[in-house]
């Protein structure tokens, strides 16, 4: 019996050594997060014992082999874009003076290592033809971060709220400043890394002004998150529907973020969870709200947030971000001068720092366990495979 670099007990026969530089922890504890295509676990480094998460694509039949590699590599892609520094895009919308001197690796999960063809491509490992990617290890996503509140009936501060939503909003304008647009943004794909709020997931990523069909994009969607442009697409009964990817699809999934920072669930949770009576399958029921948020005219909201003791976040979600029709809505590097967020110190290179001391993170008793990892997890009631 030996103990990992996380100080828990670890048998022998648990831990693997994978790309001749990581122990690979093989207990069932040891699953961070897994989807259909892969599983996330604890791992470290061999001589230094860093904690690391290492991302395992499973194992597929034949057919399926090119996908899987086209995903892998495409993900590799993303990560080592993430790890450039930012740069002032063309779109003067898309930059701000809060991302001026900001390190990605304040914003984004960072990159270890990946698995290497011979050659020293993005590809199957030579030994077991294993696909790894190599992360940061986190410490617990927003999403559990949010759902223990909830269980414990602890609604978050009115400052608690607004540094969040400053934090989301420069996270994603600054993946937006790369002319890379999410698809999939929702509380599960952002992460605590040392008080650091980060973006992961990020292998759904498509590069701004993309003419996409459905085929092109990630095989599942949170409906409860979606745009009403987005529902529209996935709505769409003609042959083959297209949509020009824009960053207003993230926005209003930022949007439904921040709302659930003051309601602690998902605004639109009930009213999903309304099509799925009458024996309705989540699939049925997916098109019916998805058909139903395609024709949405006003901003969701909830007595909670109607309630909220700062009124400017109604004006910022429903004048500026959860705004229905896409053209009207503002890019989240211009939203960052909203009265909400500057009302508070707008931030500088030396405050985009560790938000643990300032927000309650480090409440007594809030959380009962070590660390939360969901780097791929599903979401349950809320997650829906794309209708084709």
């Amino acid at each position: 019996m030996r103990k990992c670099s996380q100080g828990h007990a670890v048998q022998k026969e648990e831990c693997v050594v994978i790309m001749s530089k990581y122990r690979l922890f093989t207990g069932a504890n040891e699953i961070l997060g897994q989807s259909s295509f892969s599983v996330c676990r604890r791992g470290a480094e061999i001589g230094t014992d860093r904690p690391v998460a290492i991302k395992i694509y499973k194992e597929t039949g034949n057919k399926d082999l090119d996908a899987k590699l086209q995903k892998f590599t495409k993900e590799i892609e993303v990560l080592e874009e993430l790890q450039r520094p930012l740069t002032r895009p063309e779109d003067s919308r898309l930059w701000c003076s809060e991302l001026e001197g900001v390190s990605p690796a304040e914003l984004f999960m960072q990159l270890v290592d990946y698995s290497r063809t011979k050659d020293g491509k993005p590809g199957p490992d030579p030994a077991d033809g294993m696909l790894y990617v190599i992360m940061e290890l986190g410490n617990f996503s927003l999403k559990n971060y949010i759902k223990t509140r909830r269980n414990q009936n602890k609604y978050m501060s009115v400052d608690t709220v607004k540094q969040l939503t400053e934090r989301i909003m420069l996270v994603v304008a600054g993946l937006h400043s790369k002319g890379l647009v999410h698809l999939e943004l929702q509380p599960a794909k952002f992460m605590f890394f040392n008080g650091f709020l980060k973006l992961i997931g990020v292998h759904s990523c498509v590069k701004v002004d993309t003419m996409a069909k459905i085929t092109d994009l990630s095989s599942s969607f949170s409906p409860c998150y979606s745009s009403p442009e987005w529902a529209a697409f996935l709505s769409d009964n003609s042959p083959s529907p297209t949509i020009q990817i824009l960053t207003g699809l993230d926005v209003w999934s930022v949007g439904m973020t921040i709302s659930e920072l003051v309601t602690l669930d998902p605004v639109l949770k009930n009213t999903f969870a309304s099509y799925l009576q009458d024996g309705r399958s989540r699939k049925e029921a997916a098109l019916l709200f998805m058909d139903w948020l395609s024709q949405i005219e006003s901003c969701p909201t909830s007595s909670k947030l109607r309630e909220f003791q700062d009124q400017t976040l109604l004006d910022l979600l429903g004048s500026w971000i959860l705004v229905p029709s896409p053209a009207k809505r503002k890019t989240l590097a211009e939203v960052l001068s909203h009265q909400f967020v500057v009302d508070r110190a707008r931030l500088s290179k030396a405050s985009t720092g560790p938000l643990t001391q300032s927000i309650e993170l480090n409440e007594p008793g809030l959380f009962s366990t070590e660390s939360f990892q969901e780097m791929d997890g599903d979401d349950g009631l809320l997650n829906t495979r794309t209708a084709t």
